[in-house]
Parts: structure tokens; sequence; C-alpha cells
């Protein structure tokens, strides 16, 4: 995936960090131009031409001198993010730098970051949340601070340090429940909590509330494709639905369901998300099929983006129901995967469980369901009976398995991965699989 962004962009300059610099052994090889690469000391390093490495002695080196920032205009490339494209390439966002303001714009507007704030930063820097991290604090004179990669140190960082506002995704927050960090008053300087780029549990979110007693809780909403967020939910204690609404869009930023053709429906009924505004990107970056597919401009000329999630609004503002291609058929039955998965972890005990679908034994179109379960203290029969005692038979997994959980490095459960970790026969047999 690495090589296929690089081969497409062919970028004058790659920065790496030192887990970056270990693939380069792999990468270099198969690239056809020229690059200059910016990492971390390293004597082991063998570097082939064209290619030249450039360590920090070599800055340490380096007379420094003032340079004047190059003058760019609004519509200028201020960054590009790559997502999973269906046909197996990663398919280019390109964020101008009016998008990338009317973002911040939008941020500091609804968070209210002051100069003595504190910002805890866990996101990788391919995931567009680490700019709601880092250029919302710089921007408003607040400091940045780098949380431990241990997750059960946070808590007791975040204490230290001080750090007033947090930003991550529910599955960190669940992690850090399934590792008894998350206990009231362990995060008592927060002041405000952002939860993005999953569905928000309502359970998760009164843990939250208890660990942070003094920060409020904002669910926000938003692929890639309309810088960062879109829309966001403060949640409150009015909010009991199983899941936290995705909000209302923010300042200057539009929402519509529609149906099929394309058309809106009405209020409460299910459709496609297709939005607007100034956050919204023009395209994909040489990609001309993937956007038309996906960027929908209206006879009176306004550009869309179809999403692909499925959402319906009600008096509390959007609330999010699955996606266009996140329905599973079962038995004949039309199955939502959030609506098995929330059953699934009521079941195992906890917010560390997923769903995906496996073809049943050779029928490769025809799928069944099964369970990944992470730090549960029930054993896999346990819980499948638990899950025969909650949901209609349809719904029942074929099996549930006790593992890790791979997560992409946003921390979203990288259900690709694990898909194919499932259709890989163990060496043993496997004892923690309750069929």
């Amino acid at each position: 995936r690495i090589v296929q962004a690089l081969e497409r962009e062919q970028p004058a300059v790659l920065v790496v960090d030192e887990s970056g610099a270990a693939l380069m052994a792999d990468i270099l090889p198969r690239l056809d131009f020229a690059l200059q690469i910016v990492g971390p000391d390293s004597e082991e390093l063998a570097v082939p031409a064209p290619h030249a490495w450039h360590g920090r002695r070599a800055f340490d080196a380096t007379r420094p001198h003032e340079v004047e920032p190059a003058a760019c205009d609004a519509s200028a490339l201020a960054y590009l993010l790559f997502t999973s494209g269906s046909t197996g390439r990663p398919k280019g966002v390109p964020l101008t730098h009016e998008n990338l303001l009317a973002f911040m714009e939008s941020a500091i507007l609804r968070f209210a970051p002051a100069p003595e704030d504190r910002f805890g930063q866990i996101s990788n820097l391919s995931w567009d949340v680490s700019i709601l991290e880092s250029h919302v604090a710089w921007a408003t004179g607040a400091s940045v601070h780098r949380l431990p990669d241990q997750l059960a140190r946070i808590p007791a960082y975040v204490r230290e340090q001080r750090v007033t506002h947090w930003f991550s995704t529910p599955s960190v927050a669940m992690l850090l429940q399934d590792l008894h960090a998350l206990v009231p008053d362990s995060l008592p300087s927060l002041k405000c909590s952002v939860l993005a780029g999953e569905a928000l549990p309502t359970s998760l979110v009164q843990a939250w509330r208890a660990a942070a007693p003094n920060s409020t809780i904002e669910n926000l909403y938003g692929p890639t494709e309309a810088s960062v967020a879109i829309a966001c939910h403060r949640w409150s204690l009015g909010d009991d639905d199983e899941f936290v609404p995705l909000g209302e869009p923010l300042p200057g930023q539009t929402i519509v369901a529609c149906d099929e053709q394309g058309e809106p429906v009405a209020d409460g009924v299910a459709g496609e998300l297709y939005l607007s505004g100034s956050h919204v990107a023009c395209g994909y970056r040489s990609n001309p099929d993937e956007t038309e597919r996906r960027f929908v401009r209206c006879a009176e000329g306004r550009l869309w983006y179809r999403t692909g999630d499925l959402a319906k609004r009600t008096a509390r503002g959007w609330h999010f129901i699955g996606r266009v291609d996140d329905q599973f058929k079962i038995q004949g039955y039309r199955v939502e995967r959030l609506e098995v998965e929330a059953l699934l972890r009521e079941a195992a005990g906890t917010q560390n469980a997923v769903i995906v679908t496996l073809p049943l034994k050779d029928q490769s179109r025809i799928l069944a369901l099964h369970g990944v379960v992470a730090n549960s203290s029930l054993d896999s029969a346990t819980i499948l009976r638990r899950c025969r005692e909650r949901m209609p038979a349809h719904m029942v997994p074929l099996a549930i398995h006790l593992r890790d959980i791979p997560r992409t490095s946003s921390g979203k459960a990288d259900r690709a991965s694990l898909r194919e970790l499932l259709l890989t026969p163990p060496a043993v047999p496997d004892d923690r699989v309750a069929p």
C-alpha cells in the first residue's frame, strides 16, 4: 500500500521514523524514482542508489538560517491522505488550505481552546484527527503532549501533565476500559473529550463521564473527504439511545439523507448521507472513476460527497445506522453489523468485540457470521450460549474466536486483516473457538 502511494505521487522527500525506516529495505528497491529520505541516524541501513538518506546528525551540522514561508493560494493542496479503495488500491484525498482552515475555524468555535490548554496526542499522523490534535492547538497557542504508547500508562500521564483535551476513537476508550484503566475520577484534568471515527456506544460514554467528570464529551463525525469532520454532537444526560447521535453539521456545512435514486428522504427515514460545504474535497487525486462515483454535482452546481453511511434525522440530530455496504444477508434475513456487535458485546461482557463475515465452508457465496472477542473473562462456549439467549437464530455467530483484534493506524478494528487471519488455518487446533 505504501509503495502504491509513493509510486502514484512520486514525492521528492520522504520523512520516516524508526518503524518507517525498518520498512525501507523492502520499499526502496521497488521504486523507480529517486527519494531524499529524512529519518533517524542509522549505521546499519543500506540505502540503494539513486536514493539518499539524511539522518539527524546531518541536520545538526547544518548552519541554521531563516526561510520565509512560501506564499500559497487557498486552493493549494494542504495535505494528501490515502483511504482504502474498493479495488484494493488506496484513494488519495487532496485537502486544500481552504478546506483545512474551514475545519479549524469550526473546531476552534466548537471546542474553544485557550493558550493554557494542553492537548493529548494519541493519533497516528496518517489519520486526519491528528490535524485536530496539532493544528487546532497551535492555532490557539495551546500545547501538544504525546500520550504514552502503553495504554495502561495513559491515565497517569494525563493526570501528571494536566492534559485538558482528549481525541481518540471509541476503540481506544474501550481498550482502556478493558485494561481497568478507565475508573471513576481517573481523568479529572480533562475538560473536553472528543471521540471520533466509529459509532459511539452510550454505555462507553457513561464510563468515560465517570472517569472524566469535568469534561464535555463530543461525538465527532466525518470521513477524510470532509476534512476531519463535518458534524458533532455534545453528549447530555438525555442521550439514552444505544449509540450517541452524530449531531448537527458544523457551521457552513450541509448534510442530507438520500434514497438509492439520490433523492432526499423525509426526517426519520434512513438514507445514505450526502455531504456538502467548505470542508468537502473536490474529488480523489488522479482517480476520475472513483471521483465520478462518489462526488456528485447537482443541477444547481453544488458538489456533494456520497459517504456510503446510512443515517436518519431525528429531533436530536443525525443518528448513524450502518453502512450501505455493511448489511449482511444471513439465511435470507438482512442483518446490520452494528446491531449484532452490540448484542455480542453484551454477551461477552466487553466492548472489545467485533463481527466479521466468512464463507460458509466451501460455499464462497454463502456467508456466516463470526464473533471475535478480546479481553473477556468468559470462555467462548459461554459467550456463544449468551448470544443464543439474546439474539434471534439467524443473528447468532457460527463461532466465537477469542483473540486480539488487529487495529488500523487510527485505532479502528482492521476487519480485512482479521478476516484473513481467521481464514488461515492454525498450525495446531485452537481450543479457544466455540462452534
